[in-house]
C-alpha cells in the first residue's frame, strides 16, 4: 500500500539522520580524545578555555548569592578536573563528566593527589549529547563543553541538561563573548535568572571575554505557553 511505502521511506530517513548524529557525536569524542592525548589542554590555547587550579570566580560568586555549599551537583566537561575539585572541597556531592577517557584518567589522578574522597567526586566518561546519566542534580556547570557546541548540537544538549537538574535547580554557565545567539534557543527549557560580562580566568592573565549565566528550569506550563515569565 501507498501509506506503508510513505511510512518505510520516512522510516529510513529518520534512521539516516540517527545515524549521522551518532558518527558526528562519535567524532567529536575522538577528537576531545586526541587533544587530552597530545595534551593540547596544557596550554589553555585553542578549543579549550585557560586552565585554573581554583574554583572560577564566576561559578563560586554565583553558588554565594544563593547560599549554596552543598548538594548534588554535576559538571559538564571537566577536562582534567580542577573545578570538580573545587566543588568537591566546598562540600558538594558531585559528579564531573568529559567525553574524552584520556581527560578523566587525569581528573581522578588528581583528586587523588588532594586527598578528594570517592564518596563527594566521581568522574564519568560520557557525553551530555548522549549522556547515560539517570540522575538528577541541584546544580549543573558547565564552564568548557557548551563554547566548543555546533548548532547542530543544541537540541541534545538543552533537552539532556533539562533532564537532568531538579525542577528547583540551578544551570550555571560560561559561554564565549559571541555566543550569545546560542544561548538564545535554552531559553524554550531555561529562564535567564542572572547574567553578566565576564571572561575565562586563568592561572596568571585575563583570559577570552566571555558571557556568564544563571538560569532555572521552565516548568511544564512555562514550555506549554511558549517559555513566557520572567
Amino acid at each position: 500500500m501507498q501509506s506503508d511505502k510513505v511510512a518505510d521511506k520516512a522510516s529510513r530517513e529518520i534512521a539516516l539522520k540517527t545515524d549521522e548524529k551518532k558518527l558526528k557525536t562519535l567524532a567529536v569524542t575522538l577528537r576531545w580524545e586526541n587533544r587530552y592525548r597530545n595534551e593540547e589542554h596544557l596550554t589553555g590555547e585553542g578549543a579549550f578555555c585557560p586552565e585554573l587550579d581554583t574554583l572560577d570566580p564566576d561559578f563560586s560568586e554565583s553558588l554565594g548569592l544563593y547560599g549554596l555549599e552543598s548538594g548534588k551537583l554535576l559538571e559538564i566537561g571537566a577536562g582534567v578536573g580542577m573545578q570538580a575539585i573545587g566543588y568537591a572541597q566546598l562540600g558538594f556531592e558531585v559528579t564531573a563528566t568529559d567525553v574524552s577517557a584520556t581527560a578523566i584518567n587525569t581528573a581522578r589522578s588528581n583528586a587523588a593527589k588532594q586527598e578528594i574522597p570517592a564518596a563527594s567526586l566521581a568522574f564519568v566518561t560520557d557525553n551530555i549529547l548522549s549522556t547515560t546519566l539517570r540522575d538528577t542534580f541541584d546544580v549543573v556547570a558547565d564552564r568548557g563543553c557548551f563554547a566548543t557546541l555546533k548548532s547542530w548540537e543544541l537540541e541534545d544538549y538543552c533537552r539532556n541538561v533539562r533532564r537532568l537538574l531538579k525542577d528547583n535547580g540551578l544551570f550555571l554557565l560560561k559561554a564565549n563573548a559571541g555566543q550569545y545567539g546560542m544561548v538564545k534557543p535554552l531559553e524554550s527549557l531555561f529562564r535567564v535568572e542572572k547574567s553578566w560580562d565576564t571572561f575565562y580566568h586563568g592561572q596568571q592573565t585575563q583570559g577570552p571575554p566571555a558571557l556568564f549565566f544563571i538560569l532555572r528550569p521552565r516548568l511544564l506550563l512555562e514550555q506549554q505557553f511558549g517559555g513566557t515569565g520572567p
